[in-house]
């Protein structure tokens, strides 16, 4: 990508109220980047690109009011870049069951450290708001139908990187809270269900991109347990107008809200959707699950209950699953036959 594509830091300053989203050039990091374009606000993206894409924002770089930090979120000068008057939508963590498992280490440090640094900041400063990304993770395997931000939480502390993923989320909840009713400053903790949309990726262990990848190269689209566990998947596009939303909204401080769509469906019924919809001729194969989600750890039922943001924000998706799972099928056959290409390379050099 050309360097003048990447603002440094000493040139993202202005005397504007701005909004710095981390994770910025991620998969939700990028399309709440464009929301807040579109809707005349000054945007800051931040993305060291460990996982996040600089295509994802070209986009963004049509407009003069964006800006683009090159970096991780623990090594910027936040006191130097914030003013009182700022907005942070901190998306920026590990992502993906994969990558979360490699280091619990990592995971946790990547997870919390940063949100103390920017609160810290804030609170030197004086002001500022303060919007964290947590995980629907937190709830565990709840035996309630339809997950609510007042549940009692059961979480696993010994699974690895998976546990130091949703406890460091449940961490940085806390601190984000503590800050927020010592310093008053404005914080608003968001629960993320399964989002899902174009742009998201596949390597990272992400089921819709990866069941849409399999069918259109006609591999076998491969189901974890006997398929029968469920999800409610929201598209990124509703969730980006989510987090616009709270933050526009001086009622959301001090508040955590579950964010995504209430509708559930089961893994086996996505995979039969997928392959109807490519028009593939994969099998659908049912496997064991990996050994980072064996032994009755995976989540059985994940649905929320969104009473709470659609109450006191006026907020409901509108996109039903079925159209975002078409949106990323258009996306991905657009890039089919450099998949077909690597495939056949791979099968070659090995």
């Amino acid at each position: 990508m050309p360097t003048n594509r990447i603002t440094p830091v000493s040139q993202a300053l202005g005397d504007v109220h701005t909004v710095f989203i981390t994770g910025g050039a991620g998969f939700i990091g990028s399309h709440t980047v464009d929301f807040f374009l579109r809707k005349g606000r000054r945007v800051v993206a931040i993305d060291d690109l460990s996982t996040g894409c600089l295509d994802n924002l070209d986009e963004a770089f049509a407009f003069p009011n964006f800006s683009f930090i090159e970096e991780n979120v623990s090594n910027v000068d936040w006191l130097g870049l914030l003013d009182r008057h700022d907005t942070v939508v901190h998306l920026a963590a590990s992502v993906g069951v994969k990558k979360v498992c490699e280091s619990a280490l990592v995971t946790a440090h990547n997870n919390h450290v940063p949100v103390e640094m920017i609160l810290n900041a804030m609170r030197e400063k004086g002001g500022g708001r303060f919007l964290y990304a947590s995980s629907s993770e937190v709830y565990g395997d709840s035996p309630l139908i339809g997950s609510s931000e007042s549940d009692f939480l059961q979480v696993h502390t010994h699974l690895g990187g998976r546990s130091a993923y949703t406890v460091s989320k449940l961490y940085g909840e806390l601190i984000a809270l503590a800050y927020a009713e010592a310093h008053q400053i404005p914080v608003t903790v968001m629960r993320f269900f399964n989002t899902i949309g174009t742009r998201q990726r596949s390597e990272y262990g992400m089921v819709v991109p990866i069941f849409v990848q399999q069918a259109l190269l006609s591999e076998p689209i491969t189901v974890y347990g006997d398929g029968t566990q469920t999800r409610s998947f929201c598209d990124v596009g509703d969730l980006a107008g989510a987090i616009f939303s709270l933050s526009a909204s001086s009622h959301s401080a001090g508040k955590i809200y579950n964010l995504g769509n209430p509708e559930e469906i089961s893994i086996y019924e996505l995979a039969q959707f997928v392959k109807a919809e490519t028009g593939s001729n994969s099998p659908i194969h049912l496997l064991q699950f990996p050994p980072e989600r064996a032994d009755d750890t995976d989540i059985r039922r994940r649905k929320p209950n969104i009473a709470r943001i659609e109450s006191e924000i006026g907020w409901r998706p509108r996109i039903h699953w079925k159209q975002s799972v078409r949106n990323i099928i258009r996306e991905t056959a657009y890039i089919a036959p450099v998949l077909q290409a690597e495939k056949h390379a791979q099968r070659f050099h090995h």
